[in-house]
């Protein structure tokens, strides 16, 4: 297993090292068996890590409800309080381009641009989370400030991100055996630059984040049962809804999720079929009829084809082979003179955001886009090989660092403190990634979460390595819909939920370590 975890990590990271040495085939493979060695080694080192702070999860008897109570709201308290503190001292809050996209809509001043190619109010940035914004608009509206409502709404979002920490390390601290386990989990998410920088942010990926890690937790709460209640399927289906609802590609994570329940939880499967009717359901109705009745666009196709996009791109600035019907389509996309000049290795926004991108005419093409594409692949394998390994880097080249949170406000407006003391977590969390790449890396944080599923599959336990791998599932569909189709090489939002899972990776490993073979536990694929 290690050595397969080895192999595994050596590929991308050989790669990269390949690409941007210029290495020969002898000197790469020389790299290549030397990030084998080291990457068996790192993972053997985390084994015995995580064997010394003997952190497991157990069927322990919960401590009371007044003890979990207390403890829930301490860690509240203090996460709260320190969020508060960051927004004050950065009045009225973090916003990018993004965030301004969505204040334009609710405040009915959106217009067409290059940058946002709807004529009003749009599912481009999740019609739900801008929906959340406008109830707070509403409902500061009185203070006559568009700055006091954007405070406003960070405040209750911040505090729904401090709600959804407490929660996990409450939840930690009635299962886990080790307070040291516990006092180190607290201490990652209060001393975090990164959370810290992320709570005030007004983006739809940091709730959507919080989402991913309580899903997390309670699916290794269902891996353990016998059956799911019908609280279980509310629960279940409440989370689902909430990645659909929070991005785009969260309806693939929800149908990754439901697909494994299937696959692996024979006994789960009525509720989890009826959680997967509702969803898709759920998801037809909205973005149908009612998108349809008040007139809310759907986000463009381009956002979908992100990765597919750089490889056709790349293959016309590499001057590559086409036929004339394929350059005749791709010139109503978008001039291939234009495409060859605006091609980015890292990023994909200078071409699908370019005056001249016709997505009108890709909505109505999107076979034929495909289609292109595939036809494109068998004589330009090498480009589309390095032009996708360009624009994903960032999530899974080990040290590669991506921006970090955002240092302006409203409109780029520098922030202003209230409370006397200049603190921005995001500057200090760019500087430390400077210093120490490899501790505030995107590729870093998916290779320790990697790294987890790996020693989870290596450890001896009573449930099957399916079953104990079903927490997992969330981060691994999410970490797979960045490889289809980053908009962007490296950015730290896009990989938040696996940073904030980084404190339950340790207990989650060895949660299954010599457990028992009692009635909540899930027997093994085929002893049902």
């Amino acid at each position: 297993m290690s050595l397969a975890f080895g192999v595994l990590f050596a590929l991308p990271n050989g790669l990269s090292v390949g690409l941007s040495a210029s290495f020969g085939r002898g000197e790469t493979l020389l790299v290549c068996v030397g990030l084998i060695a080291s990457a068996m080694l790192t993972l053997l080192f985390l084994d015995r890590i995580s064997g010394l702070l003997e952190c497991r999860l157990e069927d322990r008897r919960p401590p009371a409800f007044s003890c979990r109570k207390r403890f829930w709201f301490v860690c509240f308290a203090l996460l709260e309080a320190s969020f508060v503190f960051v927004l004050l001292a950065n009045f009225p809050g973090f916003c990018t381009v993004d965030s301004n996209d969505v204040v334009d809509q609710v405040l009915g001043t959106s217009h067409y641009s290059s940058w946002h190619r709807y004529d009003g109010l749009s599912n481009h940035h999740p019609v739900f989370y801008t929906f959340c914004v406008w109830v707070v608009f509403q409902a500061t509206s009185f203070l006559g400030s568009v700055d006091a409502s954007v405070f406003c709404f960070l405040l209750v979002q911040l505090t729904f991100v401090a709600w959804g920490c407490a929660w996990s390390l409450s939840w930690l601290n009635a299962r886990s055996g080790s307070r040291l386990c516990v006092v180190l989990a607290a201490a990652f998410y209060l001393l975090s630059p990164v959370l810290a920088a992320h709570a005030p942010l007004m983006w739809k990926d940091v709730p959507f984040a919080i989402v991913v890690v309580v899903l997390v937790l309670k699916l290794f709460d269902f891996s353990r049962a016998d059956h799911l209640s019908r609280k279980d399927v509310a629960v279940l289906f409440a989370l689902l809804s909430g990645l659909c609802l929070l991005r785009n590609n969260g309806l693939y994570v929800s149908l990754a999720v439901l697909a494994y329940l299937l696959a692996v939880f024979p006994a789960f499967r009525k509720g989890v079929f009826f959680v997967l009717v509702a969803l898709v359901a759920g998801v037809f109705v909205l973005q149908g009829p009612v998108f349809h009745a008040l007139s809310i666009e759907q986000g463009h196709f381009s956002e979908s084809v992100g990765v597919p996009l750089q490889q056709v791109a790349a293959v016309v600035a590499q001057e590559g082979d086409l036929t004339e019907a394929q350059e005749e389509f791709l010139n109503q996309v978008i001039p291939l003179d234009e495409m060859a000049d605006l091609y980015t290795p890292s990023v994909v926004n200078p071409i699908k955001f370019s005056e001249d991108f016709d997505d009108a005419f890709l909505e109505s093409h999107k076979m034929e886009f495909l289609a292109v594409w595939l036809q494109l692949l068998p004589e330009n394998v090498a480009t589309y090989v390095k032009a996708w390994a360009a624009e994903t880097q960032g999530y899974w080249e080990w040290g590669y660092r991506g921006p970090i949170g955002a240092a302006t406000t409203l409109r780029g407006a520098d922030p202003v403190s209230l409370v006397g003391v200049e603190w921005n977590p995001s500057l200090l969390s760019d500087g430390l990634a400077a210093r120490f790449p490899l501790l505030f890396s995107t590729g870093s944080v998916v290779w320790l979460v990697v790294a987890a599923v790996f020693l989870c599959a290596m450890r001896k336990r009573s449930l099957s390595v399916p079953a104990a791998l079903a927490c997992f599932v969330p981060l691994l569909a999410l970490l797979l819909t960045l490889f289809a189709a980053a908009p962007i090489a490296a950015d730290f939002r896009y990989v938040l939920s696996l940073y904030l899972s980084i404190p339950f990776l340790v207990a989650l490993v060895g949660a299954f370590e010599g457990a028992g073979t009692g009635p909540s536990r899930v027997p093994a694929i085929g002893q049902r």
